[in-house]
Parts: structure tokens; sequence; C-alpha cells
């Protein structure tokens, strides 16, 4: 026996009315989440379209009843492609939708006005559900959303299920009796009534699952390692009687393996004191005024299942219960995050960055603790890096940063425990010994000494100057201590310090020539015949030397400039141009560290100037260039021009020569360049200056011209 289809279409728009409020009252709880309004507005739809239906046999106008009622059942379907797409964070195909619900319902208005042919509207509506149903199917597939995986398969199962039902029922059409209305007592129809029936309440169901599902789930990541936990501890029995579950997320345990411990065994042993303080105090402030008691906070070490132990803060209050007891109502909170960040930040307060050792400011403070009659006598080590401001131009602070740290290793390992050594700034150290004499001071500082001596560093040269002073009576200032022993290290230092820095200027030059063999030879032609050219405008022989070591050193910047840039064969981008001209003030800085050069330090920052002022990196003009600046200039730029680099060939002698006279005036000094050209070229040493150039590797040539030219 058939079911009547107005009661069946007069259920749907009933539960879809129903269905509709219970999906808004959703969408009005969790504003937070896209779709669920939409997904209940598809109901509306829904039971509107099977109340135009419904009406087939009360009014007449068709296009109510047929074209719209079925256009607005397509449409819930579509409402609910697009909300469940989008409450899943996926990207709905909306154009593709609308392209469907606008065939069909032409189709329908086709099919109903021109060609009225109930047959063909089913087979029509049918297809445009299946599309959909099977649009939406594929879409739930794409979800990505960890909790609600399993809910999107399942709920695209059915869409697919939907979707063969109505390619079914479209083909049927053409196969079964013909409708004569869609409230016949049809087997298909009242299946197809039924399907969507079934399908609303599966989907509401499912929906509101998923709802509930995101919300559980987001809050449980958002609440997983952070729960406080509660407990109450009653204080006349002297045991736990309540601990939330969320003890498993802090300690491990069980709310009732944790409901087991004393309170003894509810922190670690360092900690005890402070938490029965606590409790001692708050008591006896609640006995006295139970309703202004003030609850506390304290902070404990509790020991975890693992074997660790946490750092936990305590809120803790107090109150009576039914049986008149005393309990503790606390809040357990996790706080081990900011426990290692305050210890982070004590440690850096207190602590040079870069070596690890203690910094000025626990120094001071530690003289001042230290700096008693049961400490005496105090020794106090001063020691300064020596040359490192040379190591940090000619290498960068990277390896300035090396030699401290290795430095800072022997003081380690050399000093004791009770001996406070601290960096007090750049290059300075500090070491105070409580209880130490002179004769121990001094002991401390040879063995110091033994062990920078052994310290190997690649292309640097560890040195470090130390003094000391000892204090030994309550009168004598501690300032005045510190002043002595800074005085002894600055003595050591100014005896020390300018055969250092000569030491490593050399191991510069090594490494530059290590690196370019050919800067080897090319820098002791420039120096050559920068003398060359001294000697004929008549300087002292004092001045021909400086020019000389000029010359030689006037390239040696360049081990500031990474190899790939000084090798490259290509044109230099403006970065790389930009680091190329750095190089006459990083070797000015290298070699004025050291008294004996710093003349020539001032040539060689000025060897790139310009006659007409275009040059760097001062830019200076004509007479402001000074006269060694304009010979190395000269020099530099026909050793240049005569050898092979990695930019260009060799010019030949007579080439090199016409470039000099056509740049006299622009970039040389013209009256400088006559002299190299028609004094120092045409005296015997043209021949042999070209050969050294071309054949750099033959020593033998090198030395014949040393010799013609002096």
């Amino acid at each position: 026996m058939l079911i009547d289809m107005r009661t069946v279409a007069l259920i749907l728009v009933i539960s879809s009315f129903f269905q509709g409020i219970v999906i808004i009252f959703q969408s009005l709880v969790n504003k937070n989440y896209q779709g669920i309004r939409i997904f209940g507005i598809s109901f509306y739809f829904c039971a509107l379209g099977f109340l135009f239906i419904l009406l087939q046999t009360v009014i007449s106008c068709s296009f109510v009843t047929i074209v719209l009622g079925n256009s607005l059942l397509l449409l819930a379907l579509i409402f609910q492609y697009v909300g469940l797409l989008r409450f899943l964070n996926l990207k709905e195909k909306t154009w593709l939708s609308n392209a469907v619900f606008f065939v069909a319902f032409l189709l329908l208005n086709y099919f109903n006005f021109i060609d009225d042919n109930i047959t063909c509207r089913v087979f029509s509506l049918s297809i445009s559900i299946a599309l959909i149903s099977l649009l939406t199917a594929f879409g739930l597939l794409k979800s990505r959303i960890a909790s609600l995986l399993n809910s999107a398969r399942f709920l695209s199962g059915i869409f697919f299920l939907v979707g063969a039902f109505s390619v079914l029922r479209a083909f049927s059409a053409f196969f079964f009796r013909p409708l004569t209305h869609a409230l016949d007592q049809d087997i298909l129809q009242m299946l197809s009534f039924a399907g969507i029936f079934i399908l609303n309440f599966i989907t509401t169901y499912a929906f509101i699952f998923m709802i509930n599902k995101r919300l559980s789930s987001e809050f449980f990541e958002v609440t997983e390692f952070t729960w406080d936990v509660i407990w109450v501890y009653n204080i006349t029995n002297r045991r736990f009687t309540y601990i939330s579950p969320s003890m498993f997320q802090l300690r491990g345990f069980t709310p009732e393996e944790a409901m087991g411990e004393t309170l003894e065994q509810f922190v670690v042993a360092g900690s005890l004191p402070a938490i029965k303080d606590t409790i001692k105090h708050d008591l006896e402030c609640f006995i006295a005024n139970p309703d202004n008691a003030n609850s506390s906070l304290v902070e404990i070490q509790q020991p975890c299942k693992n074997g660790g132990i946490i750092w936990v803060e305590l809120s803790t209050k107090y109150r009576y219960n039914p049986k008149g007891d005393i309990e503790i109502v606390g809040v357990s909170r996790n706080i081990e995050k900011r426990k290692r960040a305050e210890k982070e930040v004590l440690y850096l307060s207190y602590h040079d960055q870069l070596t690890g050792l203690y910094n000025r400011r626990f120094y001071e403070e530690e003289l001042q603790r230290l700096d008693t009659e049961r400490n005496l006598p105090i020794a106090l080590i001063m020691a300064d890096v020596n040359g490192l401001k040379l190591i940090n131009d000619a290498y960068g602070h990277q390896a300035g940063d090396t030699i401290l740290k290795s430095f800072a290793d022997i003081l380690k390992n050399e000093c004791r425990n009770d001996e406070i050594v601290s960096r007090t700034g750049g290059d300075e150290f500090v070491i105070l010994l409580p209880r130490t004499n002179a004769e121990d001071a001094e002991k401390i500082i040879e063995r110091l000494y033994d062990s920078i001596s052994k310290e190997n560093i690649e292309h640097s040269i560890l040195s470090v100057s130390m003094g000391f002073s000892v204090k030994h009576t309550v009168a004598e200032k501690i300032t005045e201590v510190y002043k002595k022993a800074e005085d002894a290290m600055y003595a050591h230092k100014l005896a020390v310090s300018p055969n250092i820095k000569k030491a490593t200027i050399d191991l510069i030059i090594n490494l530059l020539y290590e690196k370019n063999k050919q800067e080897m030879f090319e820098s002791g032609v420039v120096g050559d015949i920068c003398a060359a050219i001294a000697k004929e405008m008549n300087f002292s022989p004092d001045a021909v030397n400086q020019i000389r070591i000029a010359g030689q050193r006037h390239d040696i910047g360049k081990i500031a400039i990474g190899d790939a840039i000084l090798n490259k064969s290509d044109k230099l981008n403006t970065d790389e141009w930009f680091e190329v001209k750095r190089h006459p003030e990083i070797g000015y800085h290298i070699l004025r560290s050291v008294s004996e050069l710093s003349e020539a330090a001032k040539y060689v920052l000025e060897h790139h100037e310009r006659w007409d002022g275009t040059g760097y990196p001062k830019g200076l003009k004509g007479e402001e260039i000074s006269v060694p600046g304009r010979i190395i200039a000269i020099a530099d730029a026909y050793s240049a021009m005569t050898s092979d680099r990695p930019f260009h060939n060799a010019l030949s002698t007579e080439e090199a020569i016409a470039e000099i006279k056509r740049c006299s005036g622009t970039q040389f000094d013209g009256k400088i360049a006559k002299i190299f050209i028609e004094k120092v070229l045409k005296k015997n040493g043209n021949r042999l200056i070209c050969s050294i150039i071309k054949e750099p590797e033959s020593k033998f040539r090198l030395r014949l011209y040393d010799k013609a030219l002096t």
C-alpha cells in the first residue's frame, strides 16, 4: 500500500522548517565558523519547495507549483553544498553550481510552458540534482581538518549515493509510466521524497556532530598544554580529597595516583619549607578572619612520574567544608617556560654573551662583596688582548670574536671556581682572586702565558698583556689596586704590542700572497716603481723608503675582500664594487696601528684618489692629494695595465704609456706622469720592468730589477 504523497510532502515541509531552525541556532552560537547559516537556509528553501509542490492540487499556477517549487529544491541542495564546503574551509565552485541551476531553471520553464513534458522535467531536474550531489561529494573529500576527516568522508558517501540514485531516477523516467504531476502515487517518486527526508536528517545530524567535534578538538588544541590543575587538600585530615584530570598533563600522574600522595610527596624536598610556611601563615589569617582571607601565590617544584621536576605556581584559598574541616582549594599552573626564561635573563644579565664569562655588572657587584677583611689578600689581574682592532679591521669581527673566545676558554680552564673571571670591556678582562698573595698571582699569570703560547689560531696571533696588584690591608682602596694593576698591564702592552702588530701585519700580507701569488710580485714592483719615481723627484732617503713601503703594502686592504669578488672575470655589480672600494680604508686602518707605518698608511688611503676629484674614498682633488699618494696611483695603474688580470689581458709598454698620457690631468698628476714616462721608464729599467711584470714568477729577474733601480 502506497503512502499518500501529500502526507509525505507535508512531513518534509514541517521537518525541513524545524531542521532549519536548529541549524540557524547553531550559527548564532558558533559565529566564528563560516557556512553554518548558509547550510541552515537550505532547509527553508527545501520547506518552501515542497510547500509549493503540495499546492499543485489547490492552485493552478504552474510557475509557482512546478517551476519555482522544483527550483527551490535544487537551490536547497546548492546551499547545502556551499555551506558544507565553507564550514570545512574549502573553496566551492560557485560558477559551476550556478550554471547547473540556471540551465535547470530554463529547462523547467521550457518543458512546462513550451513543451509540457513531465518526463523531461523529471529528467532535467534529476540530472541537475545528481550533478550538485556529486560536486558536493567530491568537495567533501578535499577536507584537511584532521578531526573532521571521517565525518566529511561519511557525508561524501551519502551524497555519492544521492547522485547515483538521481541518475537512476533521471533515466527511469523514460521507461516507466509518465507522471501526471509530482504527487502521483509512484514508487520512484515516493522513494525520491523519502530519500530527501532521510538525507535531510542525516546531513543535519552529521553537520551538528561536525560542529561539536570541531569545537572540542580546537578547545583541546588550545588547552592541551596549558590546563591548570584544580585540587582540594583537607588540612584536618592531611590528605587530598580532589584532583582534576589535568594532573596527567602536568605531572604524568593520574588523579587517583596523585590523591594518594602526602604533602611531602606533593612537592620536592627543596620546596617543602616554602609551602609549609605559606600554609602556616595563610591558615592563621583564615582562622582569624575567614571572610577576609586573601588567596596567595607560591612558586614550588613538583616531581613528575617520569623522574623529572617541574616548576609550578600554586594559587590557594581556604574554606570550611560542610563537616567543619578546613580545606585548601588550590590551582596549579605550569610555569616551567617562564622559569627557564627568567633563568636565561638572569644569566645574560650577569654573563658576557660572547665568551660566557661574567660581565662588568657582575664584576662590580662581586668586587663590593669580596672587598672584606676575611678575603685578604685580594689579588686583581688585568688582561688586555693585543692587536684586536687590527684583527677586526683585517679579517672582520668574527675573527676578533674567535680570538676573544679562545682567550676566554683559557681563563675558564686555568682559573679556580672561586676566582671571579670577567670580561669588562671589548678586549679587557679582570680576574678577582680572594685570599691570593703576589707570589700566587704571578704563578697564575705564568700559567696563563704558557697556555696562550700554545694556542694556535689560523692566520692570527693570540697575544695578551697582563698586570696585577694585591690588596693587603683594609685601609687600601680597591680602586687604587685596580689602577696599579691597569698601569702594570699597560706597561707590558707598550713593550709587546708594536711587535705583535708588526707580526700580525706580516701574517696578513703572507695570507694575501698565499691567496694570490700575482699580488706578491706586483706589490713589490709597485713599491720599487714608487721608489724610482721618488728618487727622480729628489725625495730624501727616508721618504723614498716610506713610499716604497706604502707601494708594497698599497693593496693590503684586499685581505678583507672576498676571493670571489677579487677574482671575478665579469663586470662587478654595485654591491661588489662597493666592497672593492673599501680596500684603501681597510689598508689604512691596518697599517696605522703600527707607528712606523702610520705615514705609509696615509699614502695607501689616497692611492685611488684622482687628480680631477672623482676618485675614492674621500674624493680629494689636485693638490689635496699627497704627492706619495699620486705617485702610488701611477705605479699601481701601470702595474695593473701591464699585467694579466681576470678581467683583461696585459697591455704592451707602449699601450700603457699612451693610456697614462691620455689620463694625465684627469686621473693622474701630469707632472709626475711625465717624470715616470720620460725618466724612470727610459733609464734602462724599461726592459726590466716589462719582463718582471709579465713573468713575475722569476725571482732572479726581480732581483735584477731591484738592483737596477737602487
